[in-house]
């Protein structure tokens, strides 16, 4: 392939058709003039200060807005975790103090002669159903629930005898002289709330008055937690938001909503906390022998409870002497 060598002339038709006029050298001359002047523009020390300043300017911005974002952050941290706004106690002990407790007992019980067809739903129907969600003091704790309940002539049948399927003899009630009644054992598998001493358990906040911190533990049980019992950082705020320490005023234990309490860091104290079983009060009724339970709470250490429950055992010594 052969190759025609450019002339100037050609050349210069060349340039006439891409632009469609010759471009003359004086036009030449001032557009690489314009472009040099361009370029030492660029690189003049006014530029680079002016462009230092946009760029420090930028860096500061970005340095002002981090701080704004960090600080919201901040404040928003303690209103996202208003669930959990005390940690006292540590979350850990809740699965070391379980106050779950599974028993098997024996009951001696009166079969009514209208279940005679259906002894152990009878039984269950009349005796063992009406126990839930109460305080039955035989089993020392609030019955839960029930389950593989059976028959037998004497506990420790019961006791031995884990289902009715292994049940191989009926089962014979026992009748006492005249009584239309006839007696029987049944024994069942409870489940059990018991919240012994030292037993950690949570609550969510439903009250709180000078006196007393009102929690409602799983939605069911009430709990109370002395003023005394409080961490010693704790402060009683007012609605009409001063400080009521120290001050002698009456405060009806049943009136919420008079103020609130604040923690050491000027939260508000609410929502879920972990709090230790000091003891339990249950009021049983004499004639079905059932009830509900209050549980006292404490947010002090052991060694800090004891020290309380000293002084008040000295105040009560002195109000008996006087």
């Amino acid at each position: 392939m052969s190759s025609e060598p450019v002339t100037p002339e050609k050349k210069s038709r060349k340039q006439r058709d891409d632009t469609g006029r010759k471009p003359s050298k004086k036009r030449k001359h001032e557009e690489q003039d314009a472009e040099a002047q361009t370029a030492k523009r660029e690189d003049s020390p006014v530029k680079k200060q002016k462009k230092g300043k946009e760029e420090k300017k930028h860096s500061r911005s970005q340095e002002v807005e981090s701080i704004t974002i960090s600080e919201s952050q901040q404040q928003a941290g303690p209103a996202s975790q208003s669930v959990a706004t005390t940690k006292v106690i540590d979350d850990s002990d809740l699965e070391s103090h379980s106050p779950y407790i599974q028993k098997t007992a024996s009951l001696y019980l009166a079969l009514s002669p209208v279940a005679y067809h259906f002894p152990l739903e009878g039984l269950c129907a009349e005796y063992l159903s009406p126990l839930l969600l109460t305080y039955y003091a035989p089993l020392e704790g609030v019955v839960l629930s029930y389950s593989n309940h059976r028959l037998s002539e004497h506990p420790s049948q019961g006791v031995i005898t884990r289902s009715n399927a292994e049940t191989k003899k009926p089962v014979l009630s026992r009748s006492v002289d005249e009584y239309a009644v006839t007696y029987v054992w049944l024994t069942a598998d409870f489940t059990l709330f018991r919240p012994s001493k030292g037993t950690v358990l949570e609550g969510y906040v439903n009250l709180q008055n000078e006196g007393i911190l009102g929690l409602m533990c799983y939605n069911y049980f009430n709990t109370g937690i002395e003023r005394n019992r409080l961490p010693p950082d704790w402060k009683w705020i007012s609605n009409g938001g001063e400080s009521l320490e120290g001050k002698k005023r009456k405060v009806k234990a049943d009136a919420p909503g008079d103020g609130y309490f604040v923690d050491g860091s000027g939260q508000n104290v609410e929502g879920r906390i972990v709090f230790r079983v000091r003891d339990f009060e249950a009021g049983v009724q004499s004639e079905t022998g059932t009830g509900t339970i209050n549980i006292l709470g404490s947010l002090l250490s052991e060694a800090e409870d004891r020290k309380v429950d000293i002084e008040e055992r000295e105040r009560g010594k002195k109000k008996s002497k006087s």
